[in-house]
């Protein structure tokens, strides 16, 4: 694997992202207040890299163009996982 997420509460939902040996790359958290759908994928220094939006039965993802490919394929993982576990 190129990234591990971990669950780090389900409500606020929150996550690590770390690199295979388990140092910390990034972190997702929720955007919006605390029941919100959305998440915020940031890297380890705290800059955006995508944000993820449900609403119903849809799913949005926005990458931001300076994030690294990594960061885009996390936010994708996430969006299918949240999206699945919620539906």
């Amino acid at each position: 694997p190129l990234a591990l997420i971990r669950r780090l509460a389900p409500v606020p939902r929150s996550y690590e992202v770390l690199d295979p040996g388990g140092r910390l790359i990034g972190s997702a958290e929720n955007v919006g207040g605390k029941f919100s759908s959305s998440l915020r994928v940031t890297d380890a220094q705290g800059a955006t890299a995508a944000t993820i939006a449900h609403t119903g039965r849809r799913c949005v993802v926005r990458v931001e163009r300076a994030a690294p490919p990594l960061f885009r394929d996390v936010a994708i993982v996430m969006a299918f996982a949240t999206f699945r576990a919620t539906d």
